[in-house]
């Protein structure tokens, strides 16, 4: 009888030779675990952050399978992912025109000086608007081309070429083509206009915020939850030196306001504090909350559905 409980207790794992197995089986069983959460936050951030990216991501895994050593699947994973992130890349350019967007240029065309401010936004497929929306951008910049020979006017997030509805992040509205970012125009200290530089790496976060007698709309605080940041919260990669030039920042605005409609403009977001400075005004001149992110750093446009 002791004998057997002895037997059984050892069978239990109380002898040193069991115990030690455990804890290795624990391991091997967290690495599927930890392997598959890790597939799918990196699956949702590149869906999140390009739409297609996601679906890149799909034959990579396959294919850094097959590789024997952790540095060849790893290498071979990121070859296949960037030749299938191409495939699809120049794939939603043909076929986004099927769904109603178009991309806007990555570069400055002959025949338009509009241009994206950073290569970013059109690796990650975020330069895709209605085709009313390119042809009121297209039709901004040469007007203020014509009116200031070498102004370049440089586009910042617009939307992803398919699906509406489909949420592009950190932005609230930019779900349907409709919507589009523009990058302010600057000079530097001698007041010579910069043409292809912003403040910002990104077009975005370098705040004009208000300077005087000028008000911050929602009074330098913002409800929470929401995207309005303290202006001193920029991005930290900036351009020293430049500061806004009024006069193509004026023209840029002056003309939505006037010939906008033609092309369908129903809003144009900029801070209240802003529009006075640049002496503009007009029913389409909207402030976008205090839940919104601010918009001293860029102007918004959005055409009507």
């Amino acid at each position: 009888m002791v004998e057997h409980l002895i037997r059984n207790e050892g069978v239990a794992g109380s002898s040193p030779a069991c115990g030690t197995r455990f804890p290795v089986k624990a391991q091997h069983g967290r690495r599927p675990i930890l392997s598959r959460i890790l597939f799918l936050l990196l699956f949702g951030l590149l869906t999140i952050a390009t739409q297609i990216g996601g679906l890149a991501l799909l034959p990579a895994l396959w294919a850094g399978r097959k590789a024997q050593s952790a540095w060849y699947r790893a290498t071979l994973g990121i070859a296949v992912f960037l030749v299938c992130y191409s495939a699809l890349w120049f794939g939603a350019a043909q076929l986004a025109p099927l769904t109603g967007r178009v991309p806007l240029p990555c570069m400055v065309q002959p025949e338009s000086p509009l241009v994206s401010q950073s290569p970013i936004y059109c690796i990650l497929n975020r330069h895709y608007v209605h085709p009313e929306l390119s042809r009121l951008a297209t039709g901004l910049s040469r007007h203020l081309d014509n009116r200031f020979p070498g102004t370049q006017t440089m586009t910042l997030d617009a939307g992803f070429p398919f699906l509406d509805g489909f949420p592009m992040f950190p932005h609230l509205s930019h779900k349907d083509g409709h919507k589009l970012d523009l990058a302010l125009f600057y000079e530097n200290g001698s007041g010579a206009y910069q043409p292809g530089r912003t403040r910002s790496s990104l077009g975005y976060g370098a705040y004009a915020a208000p300077r005087g007698s000028e008000q911050d709309a929602c009074g330098g605080s913002a409800p929470w939850p929401g995207m309005r940041l303290p202006p001193q919260w920029e991005w930290p990669i900036q351009t020293r030196g430049l500061s806004l030039e009024l006069g193509r920042n004026r023209a840029a605005i002056e003309w939505l306001v006037a010939e906008g409609p033609a092309y369908g403009l129903k809003k144009l977001f900029i801070e209240p504090h802003l529009a006075r400075r640049l002496e503009v005004s007009s029913p389409l001149i909207r402030f976008q909350g205090c839940r919104a992110a601010r918009h001293d750093d860029h102007i918004h446009i959005e055409i009507g559905a």
